[in-house]
């Protein structure tokens, strides 16, 4: 008779346990929590040209998190470098980084594509333990080839991340 009292009273606390307790991740329309993806997107610039910044994620309404910035070239002999720029609509222009891709980086065997967000020093970390970036709202996110690539080996840029 106790062993089914105890039972009843171990199911009846698991279950306000498990009410208690959110759900892991809640997709909604509208987030508080930075961290969550409402519209998963890629955004996807080839680069050949060291004259502009190009810009890769261009104002979004609600803000974007960028979850990666992946370079790769197909030029194995020249070195290229990249530089990540932030943008305000007011003509702000902030150097997150310049950083040096691996040769081949994403187009040889055995070299991967240059993640340039995980060179940023001092992000953010998501629920998923890895490095982000916000773009808010009123903000170009931008790369700069710091050294020209030819017609036949553009830099490939793809970031991947998701609008709020």
């Amino acid at each position: 008779m106790w062993d089914r009292i105890l039972l009843i009273l171990t199911v009846f606390m698991l279950a306000m346990v498990w009410a208690a307790i959110p759900p892991h991740r809640t997709i909604a329309a509208v987030s508080s929590d930075p961290t969550v993806c409402v519209t998963p997107i890629t955004w996807v610039q080839t680069i050949q040209s060291t004259a502009t910044p190009t810009a890769l994620i261009t104002t979004p309404t609600n803000g974007a998190k960028v979850t990666s910035i992946l370079a790769g070239v197909q030029d194995a002999v020249n070195t290229y470098y990249l530089n990540v720029l932030m943008n305000s609509n007011a003509g702000n222009q902030h150097q997150l980084g310049q950083f040096r891709m691996p040769l081949g980086a994403g187009f040889t065997i055995g070299v991967a594509p240059h993640n340039q967000l995980q060179q940023i020093g001092g992000l953010p970390i998501d629920s998923d333990n890895n490095p982000y970036m916000f773009v808010p709202s009123t903000f170009t996110l931008q790369i700069l080839l710091g050294s020209a690539s030819s017609v036949a080996n553009p830099v490939q840029v793809t970031a991947t991340g998701c609008l709020f």
